[in-house]
């Protein structure tokens, strides 16, 4: 981040009251958190872009699981596209991991993580 990029710290923390939201199970505070940073979403090398996991987790706390699932599926696209370009890292490995064990891919989850931790070791 440059010194005064303002734009930049306030997707930061919007991205944090996010999380908090979710943590909390506000979903109303989590939708007009999302509404509020679509002009701010931040591209970050060899991660899915959060947009796609937090909307899965607002459509799941709504209970509905459709559209969780839609997104947990764009999700795991996007990721695994990421853990090609990049096998041998390990964070990569991770974030693919959380999104299989979102989708109930217990196997692959655990299987992924694994070689999340061999790298990192």
């Amino acid at each position: 981040m440059k010194s005064g990029d303002k734009s930049c710290c306030h997707a930061e923390i919007a991205d944090r009251w996010l999380l908090c939201a979710l943590a909390e199970r506000d979903v109303a505070a989590a939708k007009r958190l999302d509404r509020g940073r679509r002009n701010h979403v931040r591209s970050q090398p060899l991660f899915i872009s959060p947009v796609l996991s937090w909307k899965a987790s607002i459509a799941r706390m709504t209970n509905d699981e459709h559209k969780a699932q839609l997104f947990f599926t764009a999700a795991r696209a996007e990721q695994q596209k990421n853990v090609q370009a990049q096998p041998d890292y390990g964070p990569a490995w991770c974030v693919l991991g959380v999104i299989d064990a979102a989708l109930g891919r217990k196997d692959d989850a655990l299987r992924e993580g694994r070689r999340a931790l061999e790298l990192l070791q």
